[in-house]
């Protein structure tokens, strides 16, 4: 007796080992050779090389951006927006060489001939999966019941230590059966004792998924900031004296003025 032709395909099963794993939380570059969240994070590194190859083949694809400046110390708060549109040809978050990060941090003050203010940086395929970031950062699964029940799993990272330098902590949300990355978070960590953490801080997110002409790309992102006040010197004297005022050896700490964000989406694919 003859048999038909059977065809096998393979599946990836991980949803059912994270109940037992759920509360499992690594550190360190071995992170990537546990069995679980390994190759979690190897789906998530192979999504973003996809995407920066889909970046680098030339197609242009047309953005929306919409900038929002809040300036909440004034009755009733101050809101401007600016709405742009361009071409998505490279990574949406601003970030620089990953070794300059590693020495200086993901956020730092502008120098004077920069302007006012710090400037944030957020993570790219490169700085996640270095060496030095996994060595820095702990892994380990935020478990949701909406994110179970849509097959997706969500795993955590933040710092290891707290250090002098701006860090990041983030989620990483990948679908159980594919491991593709579908969005990647941060918030900025080790701010300065008037910026807020969280929502009111530092941060941002990028979504990702496959348009209908190809190409694993990012559909969609948000970056927020807070906007301070500049420091300023002090100056002290005593009152009615005819003496001119002395230079204080103190500057004023600066206050938090408001908020800029930045909402970014693929409107138009080639």
């Amino acid at each position: 007796m003859q048999l038909p032709d059977f065809r096998m395909e393979a599946t990836i099963a991980i949803l059912p080992d994270l109940v037992a794993a759920g509360k499992r939380r690594l550190c360190g570059p071995e992170i990537l050779d546990d069995p679980l969240l390994g190759r979690l994070l190897e789906g998530a590194r192979a999504s973003l090389t996809l995407m920066e190859q889909s970046l680098g083949v030339g197609a242009r694809y047309t953005i929306e951006e919409i900038r929002t400046q809040t300036l909440t110390k004034y009755d009733p708060p101050q809101v401007t927006q600016d709405t742009t549109r361009g071409v998505l040809n490279q990574w949406p978050l601003e970030s620089v060489n990953p070794l300059v990060l590693r020495e200086d941090g993901f956020g730092r003050v502008l120098e004077p001939l920069e302007g006012e203010g710090r400037v944030y940086y957020g993570p790219d395929l490169r700085v996640l999966f270095a060496d030095w970031f996994l060595e820095g950062h702990c892994f380990g699964f935020d478990t949701k019941a909406r994110d179970t029940e849509a097959g997706m799993i969500r795993v955590r990272y933040e710092p290891r230590r707290t250090t002098r330098l701006v860090d990041i902590a983030g989620e990483l949300l990948i679908d159980g059966t594919t491991l593709s990355l579908h969005e990647l978070t941060f918030e900025h960590r080790h701010l300065p004792s008037h910026i807020p953490s969280g929502a009111a801080g530092a941060g941002g997110l990028v979504g990702f998924a496959r348009l209908e002409s190809g190409g694993w790309l990012p559909v969609r992102w948000k970056i927020y900031g807070p906007i301070e006040s500049v420091p300023t010197p002090m100056r002290s004297g005593r009152a009615g004296s005819a003496a001119p005022a002395r230079p204080a050896s103190t500057v004023s700490r600066p206050v938090i003025l408001g908020s800029v964000t930045l909402v970014g989406r693929v409107v138009g694919a080639p």
